[in-house]
């Protein structure tokens, strides 16, 4: 008996499910290297964390920023004109060339690694602006000698 209205209380709750449908995700962020807009893709969606907002390291790639993951000694480093941003997976910190220590660090997501736009944008010397578009957010990243405001 008590296996019969275990049964009928699961049926219920499963029928209850009907009745709400399933919503999407509640903002779409675009990202933009300078004139180019990147695909979006479950795997590059940016997302916050903290206070930050975190884009795939592998954006940076457009800006002329090499990003390249170390495995074996658990580092992201984004380098560009002698300058260098290591990102230390198991501390969450990221340091620059001369020793300082920045937080936050690097958070792997999918397989991918995210960083916190802000930092990498304020190291590099770039504008970094997160705008209402008509169905989300556009995220543009640019030099500043561009050429075009937001």
């Amino acid at each position: 008996m008590k296996k019969r209205w275990a049964m009928g209380l699961l049926c219920c709750l499963l029928l209850c499910q009907l009745a709400f449908p399933a919503k999407a995700a509640g903002s779409v962020y675009f990202v933009a290297a300078e004139e180019s807009v990147l695909p979006v893709t479950d795997a590059t969606m940016p997302f916050w964390a903290n206070g930050y907002l975190y884009v795939p390291a592998s954006v940076f790639t457009n800006l002329g920023i090499s990003v390249i993951n170390n495995t074996a000694k658990k580092m992201t480093v984004l380098e560009k004109d002698r300058r260098a941003l290591l990102f230390d997976w198991e501390k969450g910190t990221a340091q620059d060339g001369g020793g300082q220590v920045l937080t936050p660090g690097l958070i792997q997501s999918g397989g991918s690694a995210f960083v916190p736009a802000s930092i990498v944008s304020d190291f590099f010397g770039l504008q970094y602006s997160v705008t209402e578009v008509a169905h989300g957010y556009l995220v543009w990243l640019r030099s500043p000698n561009f050429g075009m405001t937001a």
